[in-house]
């Protein structure tokens, strides 16, 4: 059994942390619940405006349920998301299927530019990405956007990493895997970034690095 911390994982703290929040909604029992539209527009396909008509109408508990499954697949009370699965017209989002829909949605995520606001410079190379993304995934990062008050919307990689390593390790971000094989000296670049980018000591990425340097 894997015992890897996934990007579900990182999700869900992301929602609970209540950092970075964009957009909030008011519930039928007077709580309001803060949200990342961003993570929540990609999942459910739908404009912000109703959802949060359809939010709205629910009670704390409710929305949380919902906020729950959508940042990280967990539930305790499928018939509830079933009810809210319907309201939204998007039955596919609970089904049999789910799993492979959230990789899409991150991917899509990855591969959109429309919607990306920071830049990792590398050398010559800059990358575009969602901040809300690697403020969930490493600790190096959330650290120095609740500390750095800078309006550039971007950094510099002042570890000196091959723009390859750069490349590979946003993309973990977003796919929770490394789809390609990779260079046996990308591998112990992206070894080292864990450490130094904060990664959390049982991510995921440290099962792929593995299988990727197994392959042949």
């Amino acid at each position: 059994m894997n015992t890897y911390h996934s990007i579900q994982d990182d999700m869900l703290q992301l929602l609970k942390s209540n950092e970075l929040c964009d957009t909030s909604v008011k519930t039928t029992d007077g709580e309001t619940i803060s949200f990342h539209s961003l993570i929540v527009n990609s999942r459910t396909k739908i404009p912000l405006s109703k959802l949060k008509d359809i939010l709205f109408t629910k009670t704390k508990e409710e929305v949380e349920e919902i906020l729950t499954f959508l940042y990280s697949l967990r539930t305790k009370n499928y018939e509830r998301l079933e009810q809210f699965c319907k309201e939204i017209e998007y039955p596919e989002l609970i089904s049999r299927n789910k799993s492979n829909l959230y990789e899409k949605d991150f991917e899509s995520l990855f591969k959109e530019e429309t919607n990306k606001d920071f830049s990792i410079i590398c050398g010559e190379t800059e990358f575009k990405v969602h901040k809300i993304i690697l403020f969930a995934r490493s600790e190096l990062f959330r650290g120095m956007f609740l500390s750095v008050q800078d309006d550039s919307g971007k950094v510099h990689d002042y570890r000196q990493s091959s723009p390859q390593a750069i490349q590979k390790l946003i993309e973990f971000f977003y796919l929770d895997q490394i789809h390609e094989q990779i260079p046996k000296e990308i591998i112990s670049e992206l070894e080292e970034m864990i450490d130094f980018y904060q990664l959390h000591p049982q991510t995921k990425l440290i099962y792929e690095l593995r299988k990727k340097g197994n392959e042949k």
